[in-house]
């Protein structure tokens, strides 16, 4: 498992990158939601965050170093979303974490549903996209 954790690394890799320090935090955020909605909606990859979720659930050595790549890429995402909010483009929180982690939520659950559901949704990604904003903006 742990090397499955360290490829997962690898993957988040850019989409931490993306969110760390953007120059135009709507634009990385825009980006991320994108590109994360289609990572996490491809069988594989939800196949994959629900049976290590389970396996976290029942095992907290799983539950550390899982969790580890989630604290990385929601802390980028918190990075992103303060940046934005100094910046005047996005409406501060008082708990960005927890808005991360509903945004990460969102676009894992919308995976899910692409795999349980076995049909595309193509207007997925855009009410995610909208849904997101509409909480963002000032």
């Amino acid at each position: 498992m742990a090397f499955i954790a360290e490829l997962e690394g690898k993957e988040l890799a850019g989409y931490i990158d993306l969110l760390s320090n953007p120059d135009d935090p709507r634009a990385a955020i825009e980006q991320f939601i994108d590109d994360y909605a289609v990572y996490v909606s491809h069988p594989e990859n939800a196949l994959l965050g629900l049976e290590i979720l389970t396996e976290a659930l029942r095992n907290p050595m799983i539950a550390d170093v899982f969790g580890k790549n989630r604290n990385r890429l929601s802390d980028a995402l918190v990075c992103c979303l303060n940046k934005g909010a100094e910046a005047g483009i996005f409406v501060p929180y008082d708990d960005p974490h927890a808005v991360a982690c509903m945004m990460l939520d969102t676009l894992e659950g919308l995976g899910l549903r692409r795999l349980s559901n076995k049909t595309p949704n193509e207007n997925g990604i855009q009410s995610i996209r909208t849904f997101i904003f509409n909480g963002l903006k000032l």
